[in-house]
C-alpha cells in the first residue's frame, strides 16, 4: 500500500481576549486524517471560522495536541474536543491549568478524553508520528512537536517570525526558556511553525540567535542596576518606553520581572523594600 503524503497546513485565527490579536493553528495530515495543534480562542467567529476550515479539508481530527494552556492557544479545546470526539494530549501541568481555570465547567472537562505527554512520547498519525519535546519556559509544562521527515517543528509560544516571545511570571520562567532553545537548537529543524507570525524557514542558527536576543536584554537590565536601584516599573518604563502600548505595559513589565528573576538566581542582582516608596527596588550584587 502506497503511503500518502503529509503536508502541513496553518491558519491564522483573529481575536479580542489576548496580548495577541491572532494566533496560528496547525493541521498535520495525510490527505485522510489529521492531527490539530492548538485550537485558538473560545470566541464564536474563531471557532466558526477553524471547524468550517477543518470541514473543508474533508479530513478525519485523530487527535488535538496542545502546546499549553493560554486561552489564546487552548481557548476552544473544549468546544473542539466535544465536536470531534478525539484525544487531546497535553502536558499534566497545563490540562491542571486549563482545569484549574474552568471549575464551572467540570462536567465537560471530565468528559475530555485526555492523553497526557513528555518529553520523547511519540503521538502517531497512521504512518507518521510527531514527537513531544518538553519545552517549559514560556509556561511550565509547554510542549513542542517535531516530524522528522520533513524537519518540521510545531513551535508553539517556542519562537516567533517577528520579534521574541513574551516571557513573565507566574507561568514563565527564563532559565527554563534558555533550555529549552537550546534543546530546539539542537533538533536542526528546516521549518518551525510558530504559535504566532508567519511560518519560519530556520536558519542554523536560529535558536541560538534568540538566545543572544534574551540575554542581552538581562545584560541591559544588570548594567541599569549598576548605574543606580531602580524598581521594576522604573526599568519597564526605561527600557521599552512609548513603544509598548498602554494597556500592554503589564505585559513589558512581566518581562522585566522574569529577567529580575533570572538575574537574581544566578546572585547577580539583590532587591530591597523601599518603605518610603513601598516598592521593591533592586540593585547589581556587590554594589
Amino acid at each position: 500500500m502506497n503511503t500518502l503524503a503529509l503536508s502541513f497546513q496553518s491558519l491564522e485565527l483573529n481575536g479580542a481576549s489576548s496580548l495577541e490579536s491572532t494566533v496560528n493553528v496547525h493541521l498535520m495530515t495525510d490527505g485522510r486524517s489529521a492531527l490539530l495543534f492548538d485550537t485558538g480562542y473560545d470566541e464564536p467567529a474563531s471557532l466558526h471560522t477553524l471547524i468550517a476550515w477543518i470541514r473543508a479539508k474533508k479530513v478525519t481530527i485523530q487527535g488535538i495536541l496542545v502546546t499549553h494552556a493560554h486561552k489564546d492557544h487552548a481557548g476552544g479545546l473544549l468546544t473542539l474536543a466535544e465536536t470531534y470526539c478525539c484525544n487531546v494530549y497535553i502536558h499534566p501541568l497545563e490540562r491542571q491549568s486549563i482545569e484549574d481555570k474552568g471549575v464551572s465547567l467540570r462536567k465537560r472537562l471530565a468528559a475530555i478524553s485526555w492523553r497526557d505527554v513528555c518529553a520523547g512520547d511519540m503521538i502517531h498519525l497512521n504512518a507518521y508520528r510527531v514527537e513531544t519535546i518538553e519545552t517549559p519556559g514560556h509556561t511550565h509544562g509547554h510542549l513542542a512537536w517535531y516530524e522528522a521527515t520533513t524537519q518540521t517543528l510545531i513551535a508553539g509560544d517556542n519562537a516567533t517570525s517577528a520579534g521574541t516571545v513574551w516571557i513573565g511570571p507566574p507561568d514563565g520562567h527564563l532559565a527554563h526558556f534558555y533550555e529549552s532553545l537550546t534543546r530546539l537548537h539542537a533538533l536542526s529543524a528546516k521549518t518551525i511553525l510558530p504559535g504566532h507570525g508567519e511560518s519560519i524557514e530556520a536558519t542554523p542558527s536560529f535558536f541560538v540567535t534568540m538566545l543572544k536576543r534574551r540575554e542581552a536584554r538581562s545584560e541591559q537590565i544588570l548594567n541599569q542596576l549598576i548605574r543606580k536601584p531602580q524598581s521594576a516599573h522604573e526599568l519597564a518604563a526605561t527600557l521599552y518606553g512609548s513603544a509598548i502600548a498602554g494597556n500592554h505595559m503589564w505585559a513589558a513589565l512581566a518581562t522585566v520581572r522574569a529577567h529580575l528573576s533570572y538575574l537574581s538566581e544566578k546572585n547577580l542582582i539583590a532587591c530591597h523594600y523601599d518603605r518610603a516608596k513601598k516598592v521593591l527596588m533592586y540593585q547589581a550584587s556587590g554594589i
